[in-house]
């Protein structure tokens, strides 16, 4: 991680979201073997601050992804369980980019 990405995560870690800050607790449980995941799990990568949902895990790494974007890998002491926040914000973005493909408005 160079500087540039430290200084951001710091800032953004000393602005929490206040209106969900009771909602999104940030779990201290993290992965240590890649049989506690399976495909489909939603996750929270601490380190992008992102919630995603595990493709594949093997070894010390996981692929994971989020609706209508690329995969990564990442580490597995970097992931921690997703909380139903978790779970609701991916169900939105899913919902934003199916309806961006259909090139429909998005209703209210």
């Amino acid at each position: 991680m160079n500087g540039r990405e430290t200084d951001a995560t710091a800032v953004l870690t000393a602005q929490p979201d206040r209106n969900h800050a009771s909602e999104v607790a940030r779990p201290s449980q993290i992965f240590t073997c890649w049989r506690q995941l399976k495909a489909g799990q939603v996750v929270f990568d601490r380190i992008k601050e992102l919630p995603c949902m595990v493709i594949r895990a093997l070894g010390a790494h996981a692929i994971v992804v989020r609706p209508g974007g690329q995969p990564w890998e990442a580490q597995l002491r970097r992931l921690s369980p997703g909380t139903e926040y978790h779970c609701r914000q991916l169900d939105a973005l899913a919902r934003h980019g199916a309806y961006q493909r259909r090139g429909e408005k998005r209703p209210h």
